[in-house]
């Protein structure tokens, strides 16, 4: 996606699990982006069937819903790395 795509967040999901890949285009044919960890937080801003787009602190494409979860309220926790990264997961 463009630096210049712009989205309202729908839901907010976690990672189910470790190397959920992240890919370029809804159903996987566009190339893998990027793996998260579990836990690693994302923001939902569309769903088409199976596929929902994602935005995070590190990557933004496309993901499997059933790779995805809804947490409790307040799991939320956000820190800034040495190296002024900043992370999202969920404790």
């Amino acid at each position: 996606m463009s630096s210049q795509y712009s989205a309202l967040i729908q839901r907010h999901q976690y990672a189910r699990h470790d190397h959920t890949a992240v890919y370029a285009d809804c159903g996987g044919s566009g190339g893998l982006l990027c793996k998260h960890h579990s836990g690693q937080w994302a923001g939902v801003v569309e769903q088409k069937e199976d596929w929902i787009r994602i935005v995070t602190n590190t990557c933004t494409g496309w993901v499997l819903a059933a790779d995805m979860e809804s947490r409790p309220p307040f799991q939320l926790h956000a820190w800034m790395t040495p190296e002024s990264k900043l992370i999202f997961r969920a404790q």
